[in-house]
C-alpha cells in the first residue's frame, strides 16, 4: 500500500480513483478490506480533497449502509470518512482503526461524521443528502 497510492494519481482522476477503491470496498467484506482503506487514506492524503470526493462519498452511503455485517459497515465508512478528515486527532489513530477485526465504537463513527458533515466543501444540498441517508435506514444506528 506504499506504492499503490501514487500509481493511481499518477494513471487516473479523483473520479476514477474515487469509483475503483470504493467500489472495491463495497464488495469485498472478505479479504483485505484494510489495505482498501489504507490506499485511499494514503491518496487522499496526498491529493487536495475537492467537491467531486465529497460527491462520490455521498453517493455511496447508501451502499456501505446495507452491507452485512453491519459492524463492517460502520468500519467502512468511519474509515472513508477519516480519510477526508483534517482533525489530526482522528488521523493519527487511522491505522489503528483500520486494522482488523473491524470493530469501531459508536463514538468513534459519530465523530468522525460529525467531523466530514462540518467540511467547509459540503454545500446545504450535500448536507441535507448525508443526514437523508441516515435517516432513511432503518437499522440500529
Amino acid at each position: 500500500s506504499v506504492i499503490l497510492p501514487n500509481i493511481l494519481i499518477d494513471f487516473f482522476d479523483q473520479q476514477q480513483i474515487m469509483s475503483l477503491l470504493l467500489s472495491e470496498l463495497v464488495r469485498s467484506p472478505i479479504g483485505s478490506p484494510h489495505l482498501i482503506v489504507r490506499v485511499l487514506f494514503k491518496v487522499l492524503q496526498k491529493i487536495p480533497i475537492t467537491k467531486n470526493i465529497i460527491y462520490w462519498i455521498i453517493i455511496t452511503l447508501n451502499n456501505f449502509l446495507h452491507i452485512e455485517p453491519f459492524s463492517y459497515s460502520i468500519w467502512c465508512l468511519t474509515c472513508i470518512l477519516l480519510s477526508v478528515s483534517n482533525d489530526y486527532t482522528l488521523n493519527g489513530i487511522f491505522y489503528e482503526l483500520s486494522s482488523p477485526p473491524f470493530i469501531i465504537d459508536e463514538e468513534t463513527f459519530l465523530s468522525s461524521a460529525y467531523k466530514f458533515y462540518n467540511l467547509d466543501l459540503l454545500d446545504d444540498e450535500q448536507k441535507s443528502s448525508f443526514i437523508s441517508s441516515f435517516s432513511n435506514f432503518d437499522n440500529n444506528l
